[in-house]
């Protein structure tokens, strides 16, 4: 219930935010209006007490006090990361700026169509639930007010009171019927734009996610380890000599290598983590694990890896390397990051021989490469 549809893809944190804003302005415009209409249509506003603090003095204090409340909690749940919530604190502040209006003034049928505010307030989270909480709480409230505090029912049923309230009523329920034609609308655009940007993003070949997907999620999993301190890691694999099978055995052959590595990576990745073709034959993770444990993902996927290479008519097993780097505040960023665990890597094919994986240390800034090739070792 307290989570909005699109707020892993859109800011709704912003959004709620301007909408503090604009009501801010709003109240302003409307409480300077309010004071010049008071002291030009009252003859002697300082001396009827009752109608400056009832008509002037409370509705202020009112308005007031609720967008105080609104932009205390709508900055609160920004903090903890919870959109719905600030969805739900706009709406119900919006909600209670229009009862304030409609009860101190004591508002006929076409003041109350105020009410709408917050039915269109709630199509900007494009999202069922904080409209159905607008359209219920208005209804609500306009039910309760037209029964109960209309003076007019004092001495039984008033026609014009129940005109006013079936009035009302239908006009709140077209505004919510409207107003679900339009999110649904708005979802399905929402969702054509997720699902192309969802191709630009992965890899047409293998389903990954691709190169430009990697630095972005990288880049926000290093801001979130500046915030909450969060452990992750990286993880890099390359299909070692991938070059000569393509050579000797043709594009053909290569392709179903890579694909072979992208489903033990797939099988291999928990759900948290994050699986990348960074280009050509050359793989990746993100994974929120300290160092040992992303070194265990990686020799798991390429164990996995060359069992599958083994069926391939190739006369050999094809093996990988890989190098692993936990993130920490002494790398200046995401590239130098990335070039950490790259070094890694390098260190894993060149210094170490190939079919093997290989842990960033910070000694390994130093480290000579000397070119060991090993040759492959054939299936048994």
């Amino acid at each position: 219930m307290f989570k909005l549809k699109y707020e892993k893809i859109i800011d709704f944190s912003e959004r709620s935010l301007h909408i503090n804003n604009i009501t801010l302005l709003c109240l302003v415009v409307g409480a300077l209006g309010q004071i010049v209409t008071f002291f030009v249509s009252v003859p002697s506003p300082w001396n009827d007490s009752s109608a400056l603090i009832g008509l002037l003095v409370a509705p202020i204090v009112s308005y007031a006090v609720i967008l105080g409340l609104m932009i205390f909690f709508t900055r609160y749940y920004a903090k903890k990361e919870k959109p719905a919530m600030q969805a739900y604190v706009n709406i119900m502040g919006i909600c209670l700026v229009c009862f304030t209006i409609i009860w101190v003034y004591n508002a006929n049928a076409s003041v109350s169509a105020i009410l709408c505010l917050p039915l269109i307030t709630s199509l900007l989270y494009v999202d069922k639930k904080p409209l159905f909480l607008a359209f219920l709480c208005t209804l609500i409230f306009s039910v309760v007010y037209n029964l109960f505090f209309i003076k007019s029912w004092q001495y039984g049923p008033d026609y014009n009171s129940l005109v006013q309230l079936f009035t009302i009523t239908l006009f709140l329920a077209c505004c919510y019927v409207a107003s679900r034609i339009i999110i649904n609308s708005v979802s399905v655009l929402v969702c054509n734009f997720i699902s192309k940007n969802e191709e630009v993003r992965r890899d047409s070949f293998t389903g990954l996610l691709n190169h430009t997907s990697f630095f972005e999620h990288l880049d926000q999993m290093i801001i979130e380890n500046h915030r909450e301190k969060t452990v992750f890691s990286l993880i890099i694999w390359d299909i070692d000599d991938f070059k000569s099978i393509n050579d000797t055995f043709g594009h053909d052959m290569g392709d179903k290598v890579l694909t072979l590595f992208s489903k033990a990576l797939k099988e291999c990745a928990g759900s948290d983590d994050f699986s990348f073709r960074y280009g050509g034959e050359e793989f990746i993770i993100l994974t929120p694990c300290e160092l040992s444990n992303a070194f265990q993902l990686s020799n798991r996927v390429r164990e996995r890896f060359t069992q599958y290479t083994v069926t391939l008519p190739l006369g050999r097993v094809v093996t990988s390397s890989s190098g692993v780097c936990e993130y920490n505040r002494s790398f200046g960023g995401s590239r130098e990051f990335f070039s950490a665990a790259d070094r890694a890597l390098y260190i894993a094919k060149r210094a170490k021989g190939k079919n093997t994986s290989h842990c960033w240390h910070d000694s390994d800034v130093d480290v000579i490469h000397i070119p060991t090739p090993i040759p492959y070792f054939s299936a048994k």
